[in-house]
C-alpha cells in the first residue's frame, strides 16, 4: 500500500538483532477499521516523536571542568559599571562537535568568557574584544 500511513503503538520488540539482514522483529498495535491490515503482512516503520530541544550550548573552551565541579566565567556589570567575570558553577550534559550542553547554571542570553580562563579568577574587570576574522556568538 504505496503512500498510505498507518499509526499505532510499538507493543513488543525482540531482545536479538538479525546480523544478516540488521532487523529486529516488533509487534505493534493499529487500528484497521477498514480491514486493509492483514496478518503477516510486512512494513517499513518509523518510531519515534519530532522534536525540538532549545539548550544552551558553549563551546568546550569556556568550561573548567573540575574535581570539585564544571564552571564557566559569566561577564556582569559591578556596581560602578564596569565589566567583570563572575565564576559559576554549571552542570554539563552531552557534549557534540566541540560544544557542550548546559544544563544548569546558566541563563539563555547571558555572555560568557569562551578561553583564557586561566588568566581570570571571580570580581575580576575584563574587556570584551571581538577576534578578528571571526563574528562573535554566544
Amino acid at each position: 500500500m504505496p503512500g498510505e500511513t498507518f499509526s499505532g503503538e510499538v507493543s513488543a520488540i525482540n531482545t536479538s538483532v538479525n546480523p544478516e539482514s540488521r532487523t529486529v522483529r516488533m509487534r505493534a498495535t493499529l487500528a484497521n477499521e477498514q480491514g486493509k491490515l492483514r496478518p503477516g503482512m510486512f512494513a517499513t516503520i518509523k518510531t519515534g516523536q519530532p522534536r525540538e530541544n532549545e539548550v544552551i550550548t558553549l563551546p568546550r573552551t569556556a568550561i573548567s571542568y573540575n574535581t570539585y565541579g564544571n564552571f564557566v566565567f559569566v561577564v556582569t556589570e559591578n556596581d560602578d559599571s564596569e565589566q567583570v567575570v563572575e565564576r559559576r558553577t554549571v552542570t554539563t550534559g552531552e557534549v557534540r562537535d566541540g560544544r557542550a550542553e548546559i544544563t544548569s547554571g546558566l541563563e539563555a542570553g547571558e555572555t560568557v568568557v569562551a578561553k583564557g580562563l586561566l588568566r581570570l579568577r571571580d570580581g575580576q574587570r575584563v574587556e570584551i574584544q571581538e577576534e578578528s576574522g571571526q563574528e562573535a556568538s554566544e
